[in-house]
């Protein structure tokens, strides 16, 4: 990840576990060269919350399809399955933080 503060790269597994804070769809962390608190830029996660929906629905108009319940179009599913897969990845390997103000970690 690059940091938003001083600009120095660093990888999520040097920061050990019980220093993030995890919320719904992002944790918080210090920067191990600053400090700062730092999280996943906005962008990114919308990103993934796209990328999860759009997986979830079109796993779902599958699976009825497959049991027959809901009549689908199997090409426009998988195309959505796919974009799903393709929008979560993408966010997953971006490295772009923003600063976290108001919050304090132990």
């Amino acid at each position: 990840m690059d940091c938003k503060s001083c600009g120095n790269k660093f990888k999520m597994y040097e920061i050990p576990v019980d220093e993030r804070i995890y919320g719904p769809f992002s944790a918080i962390f210090s920067c191990p060269h600053c400090a700062v608190l730092l999280q996943a830029d906005k962008k990114i996660r919308i990103l993934s919350m796209i990328g999860i929906i759009l997986f979830g629905f079109s796993f779902l108009a599958i699976f009825l399809n497959k049991i027959e319940i809901l009549d689908v179009n199997l090409k426009l599913s998988l195309t959505g399955l796919i974009l799903g897969c393709i929008c979560f990845f993408v966010s997953l390997i971006n490295t772009q933080t923003e600063i976290v103000e108001g919050i304090q970690l132990e």
